[in-house]
């Protein structure tokens, strides 16, 4: 057989195999990516199998101990004190849905009563010879003063009406001693209300002391007059005039 046929008869040989043979490649290397995705697979199946109890075990834990949020809004009424001011110092008391952020207020005399500082609606006032008589007539539970400084003497007491109605969100007790005077301011705070009042620091100094296991603002002119200030519950309590720190703060604590 010369060259020329034994080419030939290859070429026909090679052509013939080519048509009915396939050439089957190794599986190992598809087979492992195509495992590779099924595990893949198979974990974000178990995760989304177990998205519903992490859910439910967040919502228990929030439940349970709570969040900023959460516990915000089961404590409605705050105080905060500001020193925005080079020469003034701000309280500022009222409820959490009101926006106290921007609270400004700029009384003439810095250790005015802060119920005089604010007015909502038209008022009207009445007076009484004694606590108890007044209780009648006040929206908010009746509170009970004790341990008043020796010599001194409840003078009257006067409530304030706010839009003609039947109860006073506002009580103003006064003492009396010779030439000195004192008293207390109670006003209950309302949904959405804040009450603000200020302290000059040129002309007095403020501390923050603690009543009934809370903070409370002491402010002392330098003509010796204070004024103590601090929430009770849902009301504002203030007292203020010619009283010693320790006398002052002994009558709060005694509020009940």
């Amino acid at each position: 057989m010369n060259k020329g046929d034994f080419d030939r008869k290859f070429d026909l040989a090679f052509e013939e195999a080519a048509q009915h043979h396939s050439v089957t490649p190794d599986p190992t290397a598809s087979w492992k990516k195509v495992e590779r995705q099924i595990k893949r697979r198979r974990k974000q199946m178990k995760r989304i199998k177990l998205l519903p109890y992490a859910a439910a075990s967040f919502l228990l834990g929030a439940l349970l101990f709570g969040t900023p949020a959460a516990t915000k809004a089961f404590h409605p009424f705050f105080q905060v004190i500001q020193d925005a001011h080079q020469d003034v110092v701000t309280f500022i008391f009222g409820s959490s849905t009101q926006d106290h952020s921007g609270a400004k207020t700029a009384p003439p005399d810095p250790m005015a009563a802060s119920t005089e500082m604010q007015t909502s609606g038209e008022k009207t006032s009445k007076r009484f010879d004694t606590w108890e008589q007044a209780l009648e007539f006040v929206s908010f539970p009746p509170i009970s003063l004790h341990d008043v400084p020796p010599g001194f003497t409840l003078t009257d007491v006067q409530l304030f009406f706010t839009d003609a109605r039947q109860k006073a969100n506002e009580a103003v007790l006064r003492y009396t001693k010779d030439d000195s005077s004192f008293r207390v301011v109670i006003r209950m705070i309302e949904n959405n209300e804040t009450i603000s009042t200020v302290a000059d620091k040129k002309s007095s100094t403020v501390e923050t002391v603690q009543v009934h296991g809370s903070d409370a603002y002491l402010t002392i002119s330098n003509d010796g007059r204070l004024r103590l200030e601090y929430l009770f519950a849902n009301l504002h309590l203030s007292i203020s005039g010619n009283l010693k720190k320790e006398d002052a703060l002994r009558i709060a604590n005694q509020i009940k």
